[in-house]
């Protein structure tokens, strides 16, 4: 283009050379505004060297599927600091995920984003000073550099013409901020020299960097670290070879995939999605918590996923040196096996930093420490650790066993059966015990502490799978039956004359044709492991090869619904064993019993060869064996039914039982395999250099068969068994219990029929809740009820014992509770002078426990749905116990809520959106608590609660006392002369944050206990639900109210609400 030639002689004259000069500006701004709008109104992902991104004119760039926007912004509106950063483009709600000028921010409109033709990105103000750039840096001026926003979140520089992830210039991944995205590293590029950590904003309003750093700390085997300036306030767990042990809710779901890489080049850790359009984020908030978040399509607001601190056990050591946290436990805190507290008085005082140390001195030198197994718990802290990653674990004792400075070890990777090595060498700290899924470590010890520890023997577990032998050896019924066996049969009886004799061992093998099975449809491999002899593999129909005297270690693979597990079988036997590993998948238990094992009604005179059998050491060996009988039983009333189904399984070991001694314990378990094959499970425990006299060792592959299975006619479905965890009763052995459900032993009236006391004949207490048949709410929960709670095991929840499906009868056996339900205590006069302030604040946490453990900690996440007060046990210690789970609904995967339209539950504690919407959660629980402790302190009911000031239920007095600072005349009368006022005001504040109107007001449960149980800073709580004035005129009366105002009988006039 020709430059614009303007002859000098008419710029001479003033009128004209002002009337060209404004012309030449107007012309520029035209340009300059032509080019801001098609800027603007067109959604571009790259900027270069000729393309600027200013702030006045509002410009942004927008990533090519738009899903993220980068430009400048305030973080408040009260707030006129502007900073660049990373925003998602498809939410209303502005969710800033990556910041530039963290430390330098504009102070008003002025800022310029520039890409220099090095390649740099800068933002210069209204002076042209560079208040922040990448940190990229050349030499060389090239024009075809861009900077570009990726789908990812990902701001980068690159060459406009290269787009190799390993040849960006320069990426915001790499420098990030709060917020860690999916697929962005969080860890440290040994080759750049690049740590790659979160660090928390000041504040919302203020984005530079504030008190909370979360990042790996390289001490000992990795872990990432939270702190709170340097002080540490939480530890991931080193990785396991699955998730970070600390980190107990990181399991492989539908939603996330993990992934964790430590080699000679980089430390990190990275998450990603599985469905590319959820979107997801993990930021480390001001306060100090770290959570994942998850956006709600439907709601159009964040969900959220997890929150780390979880609850006081996940402070870093909170029970101090060789103590472990037990959140289901309180006190939380309790000493390691062979441990005592440091201080004893301050350990009673809950001062638990100080830790525990040992009963006993250690003896290194002499050799005489023992290791002390301690599962289901998260590692402690690694900084003071070695490891190693091909070792075994008996390698790994060894290592620990030769220097004396070693405290413990473990397993590495709980993979495949566990393999690698990690080693402790200072103190044990920040140990927590998990209900699931935690780790195994072996703890030094002194050896004189063994006999004061539970040192159990590995039990011998016997799986014996009950068939009908025509059905076994018949393929006119069982259609193709696929087996691979074969069995060294030798005489106990003429042992010793063989070893006399010297016989060959391969002489007295039978045959394979002296075994009655089918011939296999094709050939069917079998093969073993052996630490002394090379594997081996044959047909099944083929006999094997004696190896005198070797050691054998065989491996039973055992998949489970959650992950894959490999238990290693050791063995010495007198020859060599051949095996199949087999996919062996274990479902839930049906039933079981502690009643002792009849042996004799599988006894068979052919079953009476076998091979003698020494325990050397103690360990564990799963064997399954077929047995010939009719039906099983765990309750000696069966029916039959013929059901066809597949089972993959592998045989290592069957003893007959009939040679245990006194000192052999025998429990039975059945179990089912893919829903309708039921197992019979006998666990024996044995001690050491044991002889089994009749052994059979083989392998067998079942394909498919027909079994008569355990069934009752009464069962609506199948559906209605499967999966469940308990004992099957007889229901003449409840009958007798009960005394023929006698009037005498009836403790009450519940929803759906009466519960009795029994005691059967070992002197055991239970109760039984009979479902009546009349109850058109009978079947339904019941099913609910069984299923929800049969998998739950915690302190805090009733525990089921069984149930009952016979003649025509529901029964739900449960472990009696002697100090009946809350609502006797705290609603009546007489009684409720029993509980003084410390025992209600136990009682309130003991519920927060274990309604924790419910939503967060089981295995699906369940919604109880009628938490209150006569829904309370209390066992002999008055500890309570969440009962009754006919309305419980179980939430899967990441769901945190549903909705019904049958609404069911109890006036005065239904959430408003539930009573309303019939939208159930977590949230609608909270509300529920909320109300529970706001009745166990003030020792009134919420529906039906009278004042002679105003009309206002229960939820409206605490509020209006909590506005007008007067919370401790709420205080129940009986109890004025024991609380404590700090806890006291604490708890109504907690209470009125529960059942807060807006259930996204409400804190969730492990937020709950964690205020219950640390003195931090509450929020203050907005007016509650169901904050009503019962004297107002009907037609003012909101939606929530009439449904408040509703009968108080369970005969209802409406069909969409159910109270009980």
């Amino acid at each position: 283009m020709e430059s614009i030639k303007i002859p000098i002689i008419l710029l001479e004259f003033p009128i004209i050379k002002n009337i060209i000069m404004k012309g030449f500006s107007l012309f520029l701004f035209l340009i300059s505004t032509i080019s801001t709008f098609f800027i603007t109104s067109t959604a571009i992902s790259t900027i270069s060297a000729t393309h600027n991104i200013t702030d006045a004119g509002g410009q942004t760039i927008v990533s090519d599927n738009e899903n993220f926007v980068l430009g400048f912004f305030s973080p408040t509106n009260a707030s006129t600091n502007r900073y660049l950063g990373i925003w998602y483009n498809k939410i209303q709600i502005r969710t800033v995920v990556w910041v530039a000028n963290r430390e330098a921010p504009v102070p008003d409109t002025s800022g310029v984003l520039l890409l220099d033709n090095r390649g740099v990105l800068m933002i210069v103000n209204r002076s042209n000073t560079v208040i922040w750039s990448s940190s990229n840096s050349s030499s060389v001026s090239e024009n075809n550099r861009v900077a570009q926003l990726l789908d990812t979140g990902n701001l980068v520089i690159r060459n406009e013409n290269n787009l190799d992830l390993e040849n960006y210039l320069w990426q915001s991944f790499d420098y990030p901020g709060d917020t860690l995205l999916p697929d962005m590293k969080f860890g440290i590029d040994f080759r750049k020299g690049l740590e790659k950590y979160l660090t928390s904003w000041k504040s919302v309003d203020d984005p530079s960097p504030g008190e909370y750093t979360n990042r790996f700390d390289l001490d000992g085997y990795p872990q990432i670290l939270l702190r709170r300036g340097s002080v540490l306030q939480y530890n991931s767990g080193a990785w396991n070879g699955l998730r970070f042990s600390g980190m107990q809710n990181m399991l492989m779901n539908d939603i996330y995939t993990y992934r964790f890489m430590y080699d000679e080049d980089e430390l990190y850790y990275t998450y990603g999605i599985v469905d590319s359009s959820i979107m997801s984020r993990l930021t480390l908030i001001p306060d100090g918590s770290l959570q994942r978040f998850k956006w709600n399509e439907g709601t159009r607001e964040w969900d959220l996923y997890t929150t780390l601190p979880m609850d006081n056990c996940d402070q870093y050591g909170f029970c101090g040196p060789y103590g472990i946290c037990n959140i289901s436990q309180s006190p939380a805190c309790d000493c390691l096996r062979g441990f005592e507290p440091r201080f004893t008085d301050e350990w009673r005082r809950t001062n638990w930093s100080n830790g525990c140390v040992r009963k006993a001195r250690l003896n290194c030198e002499g050799g005489r420490d023992i290791f002390v197994k301690q599962s289901g718990v998260k590692w402690p802290d690694t900084r003071k650790t070695r490891f190693n990653r091909t070792m075994d674990l008996d390698e790994c004792r060894a290592e620990c066993v030769k220097d004396c400075n070693c405290t413990a070890y473990s397993n590495l990777n709980v993979r495949l059966g566990g393999s690698g090595c990690l080693l402790w060498f200072d103190d044990l700290i920040d140990i927590r015990v998990y209900s699931e899924e935690g780790q195994d470590i072996y703890i030094r010890m002194a050896a004189s502490e063994s006999s004061k520890i539970d040192l159990r023997p590995y039990p011998i577990s016997f799986t014996f799978i009950p068939v009908r032998v025509p059905y076994l050896l018949d393929f006119d019924h069982f259609l193709s039956v696929y087996v691979g066996t074969f069995f060294s049969l030798l005489s106990y009886r003429k042992s010793y004359l063989l070893q006399r004799q010297k016989s060959s061992l391969k002489s007295s093998y039978p045959r394979p044709s002296q075994f009655p099975y089918p011939r296999p449809s094709g050939s069917v491999s079998v093969s073993s492991s052996s630490s002394h002899s090379p594997s081996s593999s044959s047909s099944s129909s083929s006999s094997s090869s004696s190896s005198s005297h070797s050691y054998v270690r065989q491996k039973l693979q055992i998949f489970t619904e959650e992950r894959s597990s490999q238990i290693t079988i050791n063995f010495f036997t007198r020859t060599q064993i051949r095996s199949t590993e087999e996919q062996f998948e274990i479902r839930s238990q049906i039933c079981s019993t502690d009643e002792q094992f009849d042996c004799n009604q599988y006894e068979e005179k052919s079953k009476k060869l076998g091979l003698p059998f020494t325990i050397r050491r103690r360990f564990h060996v799963v064997a399954i064996a077929f047995v010939a009988i009719d039906a099983i039983s765990c309750s000696g009333n069966l029916l039959e039914g013929n059901v066809s189904f597949h089972v993959l399984l592998h045989v290592l070991i069957y003893a007959t039982c009939r040679d245990a001694k006194a000192n052999i314990r025998v429990r039975i378990i059945v179990i089912p395999v893919l829903a309708t094959m039921a197992l019979l499970l006998v666990v024996a425990e044995a001690e050491e250099r044991y002889y089994f006299r009749d052994l059979y060792i083989g392998s067998t592959i079942i394909r498919r068969y027909k079994l008569n299975v355990v069934r009752e006619h009464n069962l609506a479905d199948e559906n209605e068994r499967k999966d469940w965890e308990l004992q099957l009763f007889n229901f003449n052995t409840i009958a007798d219990a009960t005394n023929n459900f006698s009037d005498d032993f009836k403790l009450g009236e519940g929803g759906y029929g009466p519960v009795y006391k029994g005691r059967f004949e070992d002197g055991k207490e239970i109760a039984v809740k009979r479902h009546s048949i009349e109850s058109n709410q009978g079947l339904d929960e019941f099913q609910n009820e069984v299923q929800c709670i049969a998998r739950l095991q915690h302190r805090n929840l009733v525990k089921l014992l069984g149930c009952c499906i016979e003649e025509g009868e529901r029964m739900l056996i449960y472990e009696y509770m002697p100090n009946k339900s809350l609502d006797y205590f705290i609603f009546d006069e007489g009684t409720r002078r029993s509980l003084d302030w410390s025992k209600r604040y136990s009682i309130v946490n003991g519920i927060a426990r274990g309604l924790l453990y419910l939503h967060q900690d089981s295995r699906l996440r369940i919604i109880h749905r009628d938490l209150k007060a006569s829904n309370i046990l209390l066992d002999k210690e008055m500890n309570p116990r969440i009962s009754d789970f006919g309305l419980a609904r179980g939430l899967e995967g990441s769901d945190t809520k549903a909705n019904t339209k049958r609404v069911m539950g109890t006036y005065g504690y239904m959430a408003p959106e539930y009573a309303i919407d019939g939208v159930y959660s977590t949230k609608s629980d909270i509300f529920s608590f909320g109300v529970l402790v706001l009745e166990i302190v003030s020792g009134k009911k919420n529906r039906g609660f009278c004042h002679v000031d105003h009309d206002l239920n229960l939820l409206g007095h605490a509020w209006k006392l909590y506005r007008n600072t007067k919370h401790l005349e709420l205080i129940d009368d009986t109890m004025k002369d024991t609380y404590v006022e700090s806890e006291v005001k604490r708890v109504i504040h907690i209470g009125l944050l529960c059942v807060q109107k807006y259930p996204e007001a409400r804190p969730n449960m492990p937020s709950v206990v964690l205020m219950l149980g640390s003195e931090i800073p509450l929020s203050e709580p907005i007016e509650p639900g169901y904050y009503t004035d019962r004297r107002k005129p009907l037609e003012q009366e909101s939606l929530s109210d009439n449904y408040l105002n509703m009968s108080s009988s369970n005969q209802l006039t409406v069909t969409c609400l159910q109270p009980r």
